[in-house]
């Protein structure tokens, strides 16, 4: 069965067993560079655990959004609309909910996550040169 939104990529969690299983077995030193080594762990350990908890926080504030929406919105029969848009709009749970969100997502979620990709990048840079 196919997806009705067929734009956007599916969402899947970051794949860091070989790491894992690496970290686990304590095989660490088959990584002869150092800096390599740090740069592997410090993208692991670091970035990738706080993008987790952001994308944590991001899934709250959906949560809560959808419930009050669900709570206090009015849906338009026979379409997609909420027929009480401008009336949530001017409450202030809604305002704060709306700001906050514009707030943590680019303040934080949406710089977290580039930051994560130009540091991935690197890395494979990185890996390409050890490699060749």
């Amino acid at each position: 069965m196919r997806s009705s939104n067929t734009s956007k990529a599916p969402i899947r969690p970051p794949n860091i067993s070989r790491y894992e299983g690496l970290k686990g077995s304590g095989k660490f030193g088959i990584i002869e560079n150092t800096d390599l080594l740090n740069n592997i762990i410090d993208l692991h350990e670091g970035t990738i655990k706080h993008i987790e908890l952001l994308d944590g926080y991001y899934t709250a504030f959906a949560t809560r959004l959808g419930n009050f929406l669900q709570e206090h919105g009015r849906p338009d029969d026979g379409s997609k609309n909420v027929k009480n848009a401008q009336d949530l709009i001017r409450m202030p749970q809604m305002r704060f909910i709306v700001i906050y969100g514009i707030s943590f997502i680019s303040q934080n979620l949406l710089q977290a996550h580039d930051s994560c990709i130009v540091q991935c990048s690197r890395l494979i840079g990185q890996i390409d040169t050890e490699l060749h």
